[in-house]
This record gives C-alpha cells, sequence and structure tokens, in this order.
C-alpha cells in the first residue's frame, strides 16, 4: 500500500500537505512552518505549484526541478512575504530517482542493506531553516540524483516524525 498519513501530533493545525501520482511518477511532500504566517495555504500552494507544472514529457528532471522550485517559492511570496514551507519533490524515471529538497522534511532510502537518509536538514546552527519555499532570500533547492534496485523504497517524512522516531 502506497499513501499518506498526517498527523496533528501536538499541533493545534495539521499544515502537512501531499500529492502522490504514480502515473506521472511524481511525489511531493510539504510542511507549512508553524512559526511563519500563513503555513497551512504555503505548504498547499507549494506542492500544488509543483504539480501542476511537471508533465510526464519532461526530459530535464533537474532543470525542471530548479525552475518549478523557483516558481513556488515565487508563489508562495506572492500569497505573503512571511509564508514559509519546506518541500521534498521525488521523480521516478525507470532506476532513477530525482530528489528535490528544501527544509527540514526528509527523503529516506529504505532496502535490504538497511536505511539511508537521502537529504539533509536545511538548519543553522540553533535549528532554525535556513532555506525553506517563501521569502525571498534567493536560497536554491538541494538537487541530487540516486539509483534505484528492486526491492528500493522511498520514505519522505516531516520533521514531526523524525524528530519522534530515533535513526
Amino acid at each position: 500500500m502506497k499513501a499518506f498519513y498526517f498527523s496533528l501530533g501536538g499541533k493545534e493545525i495539521n499544515q502537512d500537505y501531499g500529492i502522490i501520482s504514480h502515473e506521472k511518477g511524481i511525489y511531493i511532500l510539504a510542511d507549512g512552518v508553524t512559526k511563519s504566517e500563513r503555513g497551512e495555504e504555503a505548504s498547499r500552494l507549494a506542492a500544488n505549484t509543483i504539480f501542476d507544472e511537471f508533465s510526464c514529457e519532461v526530459k530535464d528532471i533537474k532543470g525542471f526541478l530548479e525552475q518549478a522550485f523557483k516558481k513556488a517559492k515565487d508563489k508562495v511570496f506572492e500569497l505573503s512575504p512571511e509564508a514559509r514551507t519546506t518541500l521534498d519533490v521525488i521523480v521516478v524515471r525507470g532506476k532513477r530517482c530525482y530528489v528535490g529538497h528544501m527544509g527540514d522534511s526528509r527523503v529516506y532510502k529504505i532496502n535490504k542493506n538497511g536505511i539511508v537518509q537521502l537529504t539533509e536538514d536545511n538548519k543553522g546552527e540553533r535549528g532554525n531553516l535556513i532555506k525553506c519555499i517563501g521569502g525571498y532570500d534567493g536560497a536554491e533547492p538541494d538537487i541530487e540524483v540516486y539509483d534505484l534496485e528492486v526491492g528500493d523504497y522511498l520514505l519522505m517524512c516531516t520533521d514531526g516524525v523524525h524528530e519522534a522516531v530515533s535513526d
């Protein structure tokens, strides 16, 4: 079974938002930043912007991710200069996956050899986000390409999960 599960945890409002499209081979997870204005709207807007821009015909996946993250940042900034969200995007093409990342949500690869964290938290020394969607700091997304093998699973999770579960 492939699905998203969201929980409020200790928060009053769940600002997580996800999109799964097996047909297009794209998976998106956004988590509105709690301390920012309109985080819930920012997460939905960023995820939907990426999804709406994506097409199965895209050949340059890295180039697409660079441009789509920029467009998502612009749209969230238009929503509110104070709105912020994390954003992770996986695009699967054959035996490769492309991972676009900004924030402190994470992507893991799980297989018979164990669990490998594919993304690094974009946090400063005091634990504050130094890269996310929103504002206009000029930060660029981290974009990496990974090989996949039969039996590999990809897990996307927000900080609410990885802070509650030890590595």
